[in-house]
């Protein structure tokens, strides 16, 4: 079987979210990959797969992709426009064009944006008015109609697509997490907070800062780990000292991917406040290394990923209360936090490990060839 991904991800990287990457290496298929960018340690880990570099602006990736595509289109067997819908990959000529099986997927319901997120796109004003013009809307409308399935990372985005798709033709099958990588490991008896992310409105990180006002009043050595830089760092750490938590607030800007296992580790509760997620694969590297997951619902499908008071707890987004309360029922009690932890790493086995994942993607591939 020979599957034709076009468009792949705009940068080709090894990595744990980069899904292109992750079926590639696991498929049972042989796969021809076109893409703008690719990093040399995706190359070498797929060197048995045919990845081909187009070297292009967002703007002109699908048109790219029409010109490069058609070349091999005749010898694959499936079509997969991979990871839809961001800028310069909501819509596909090759697909519109050529008569072979399409699928579209995976396709997430878009997060809201906020003003510092748009800043850090640097999308020009040209992008933009593509992005709002209803010849891009037409052509992206057009390409999820034409796909033989759409796959949705949840039953959420199943409800969201079922305006423009058949319900027959929609397939949920989740983002993955490496479960080698994110080992298992039960919760540590330090009370030690965790969040990761960049640091942007969105992401909510003033919202556990305010709750740790709280946290530290029952428990003085409790202390957050922050993971990650941005935009909003210098307001985040002047917060902290407007509220006098430099002890209980540990800022490690960026890091590598050893450093932020290792904080995994040592941590008993892993929280993420974030105010609007498509999907969030941050919550899985925590479920899968064994921690429980304090959470807003704010994420697209968050009471199918974290099964609220079994494998975590949910909370209403920018409330800092909600997020001190939740938190420190898990400082509170070290049985109750790994069994949660344990019974999350059971639930990413059971559902999200790359390997499952892989394997319901060459099933789709497989139905739709034969």
């Amino acid at each position: 079987m020979r599957v034709l991904v076009a468009p792949a991800e705009f940068s080709f990287r090894a990595g744990n979210y980069h899904v292109t990457y992750n079926l590639v290496k696991r498929v049972g298929a042989r796969f021809c990959v076109l893409t703008s960018k690719i990093d040399e340690s995706a190359r070498k880990n797929l060197k048995n797969q045919e990845i081909h570099e187009l070297n292009t602006s967002l703007l002109l990736y699908p048109i790219k992709i029409w010109m490069h595509g058609r070349k091999f289109v005749e010898k694959c067997d499936v079509i997969h426009h991979m990871s839809p819908f961001a800028v310069g990959k909501d819509f596909n000529l090759l697909a519109l064009t050529a008569d072979k099986p399409f699928v579209i997927g995976p396709v997430e319901i878009p997060h809201r944006f906020f003003e510092d997120e748009f800043e850090f796109l640097r999308i020009p004003t040209f992008a933009r008015l593509l992005r709002d013009s209803r010849l891009r809307q037409k052509f992206s409308i057009k390409t999820l109609e034409r796909c033989d399935v759409a796959v949705v990372v949840n039953n959420q985005t199943k409800k969201f697509l079922s305006d423009f798709v058949r319900k027959k033709d929609v397939v949920v099958i989740p983002f993955g997490v490496d479960t080698r990588t994110f080992r298992y490991s039960p919760p540590s008896r330090a009370l030690s907070i965790l969040t990761v992310g960049h640091h942007i409105k969105r992401k909510g990180f003033e919202y556990i800062i305010e709750a740790m006002t709280r946290i530290v009043k029952e428990f003085k050595e409790a202390v957050l780990h922050i993971a990650g830089l941005g935009p909003r760092t210098p307001y985040l750490k002047k917060l902290v000292e407007e509220l006098n938590l430099t002890k209980n607030v540990v800022f490690h800007g960026r890091i590598s991917d050893s450093e932020l296992l290792k904080l995994y580790r040592q941590c008993r509760v892993f929280c993420h406040p974030s105010l609007s997620e498509a999907f969030s694969p941050v919550r899985l590297e925590a479920m899968a290394s064994g921690k429980p997951v304090v959470a807003t619902n704010a994420a697209s499908g968050s009471e199918e990923m974290i099964h609220h008071g079994k494998t975590g707890l949910l909370v209403p987004p920018a409330n800092s209360e909600a997020l001190a309360e939740a938190t420190l029922k898990l400082l509170s009690d070290y049985d109750l936090a790994c069994r949660m932890g344990k019974r999350a790493r059971e639930v990413v086995e059971e559902k999200y490990d790359w390997n499952i994942v892989a394997e319901k993607y060459y099933s789709v591939y497989l139905k739709l060839v034969s």
